[in-house]
């Protein structure tokens, strides 16, 4: 191949571009509306950009970049979290992809203070050749709660006895567990979850800002998922909060906060109650990075082997590589 060349540009200065290029060498189109909402309406104050990688001046790669303001041990830092990596189909398999992720890891803009990327298995080796770390997974956890009718009687039979086993599972280990919780669907809960997340301000985890202007701009501005929103209280003061969507005949649960790890069973199990009673779906899909496997399995969860690595660019050193980490499938913008 001919020298590459490499640069960095404002999103909003090239966002046709950047969304042409994309469209153009990944298989799930986007349009301008939603990366409008991903790029130009975050509310960090560090704008987004896009790394591109050039040959005779056209582009044959790009990555974007959106800073993201995170808590990391009772400190705010600023991550690019790195969406829309893409390579030109005639470039693929030349190193053109550990060329443009070298890039976007080393040449962070003023005020970045280091990148995140939660890749897909295609992207995944071409993010460790380039120097990325990996410093976690998130994992799918299944909570089956009714059998699916479309599929044969083996099937139902077998979805039924899951669901069933995981019922009893989760009332014999959990007997006398606290009657005092109520979890409560909102309409909005901005609010709600900015008094949360001011209760966390000294937590020595690393997990993205869960301020009330975040959550208002990842789930009620998403141009076109729709979530549903529960508050957790407990004797009437504010603990928690758990984000779903329904899709494909699952519950997919995309976000949840607790103020103390002692209510994440709480939350988790009235989550179980509230979306069994609908009887609308067949089971709980949750994704999480930092709650602990055991509290999954005592309410009838079991997880899968597929997994979703969490890599970091590295600049933030040591003390994120043995930090914990707390990421939730909300944190993949998407």
């Amino acid at each position: 191949m001919a020298e590459l060349q490499t640069e960095q540009r404002p999103m909003l200065e090239c966002l046709d571009d950047a969304l042409s290029f994309r469209n153009d060498n990944r298989e799930v189109p986007r349009n301008r509306q939603y990366y409008e909402w991903r790029y130009g309406n975050r509310p960090c104050e560090i704008p987004a950009y896009v790394t591109w990688v050039k040959e005779h001046g056209r582009p044959i790669g790009a990555a974007t970049v959106a800073p993201h303001d995170f808590l990391a041990h009772g400190k705010r830092v600023r991550l690019g979290i790195v969406g829309d990596i893409s390579v030109s189909s005639a470039a693929r398999g030349k190193g053109v992809g550990s060329r443009l992720l070298a890039h976007v890891r080393q040449a962070l803009p003023e005020g970045v203070d280091d990148v995140i990327v939660l890749p897909n298995e295609a992207a995944t080796g071409a993010l460790r050749h380039a120097g990325w770390t990996t410093v976690g997974h998130i994992r799918r956890y299944v909570r089956m709660l009714a059998p699916d009718m479309s599929s044969g009687l083996p099937g139902r039979l077998a979805m039924r006895f899951l669901a069933g086993w995981a019922d009893l599972l989760q009332a014999i280990q959990l007997p006398g567990r606290k009657k005092d919780y109520e979890l409560s669907l909102v309409d909005n809960g901005t609010q709600s979850v900015d008094d949360l997340w001011q209760q966390l301000s000294g937590n020595s985890t690393v997990r993205s800002f869960r301020s009330g202007s975040y959550f208002r701009w990842r789930f009620r501005a998403h141009p076109s998922m729709v979530y549903e929103v529960a508050m957790l209280s407990d004797q009437d003061e504010l603990c928690g909060y758990v984000v779903w969507h329904s899709a494909d005949g699952d519950y997919w649960i995309d976000d949840y906060l607790t103020t103390a790890p002692r209510h994440e069973i709480p939350l988790m199990a009235r989550t179980v109650g509230l979306l069994r009673a609908r009887s609308e779906c067949r089971s709980i899909q949750w994704r999480s990075l930092g709650t602990d496997s055991r509290a999954f399995s005592r309410l009838g969860f079991f997880v899968r082997r597929d997994t979703q690595p969490v890599m970091i660019g590295g600049r933030l050193g040591e003390v994120a590589n043995r930090a914990q980490w707390f990421i939730t499938a909300g944190d993949k913008d998407v």
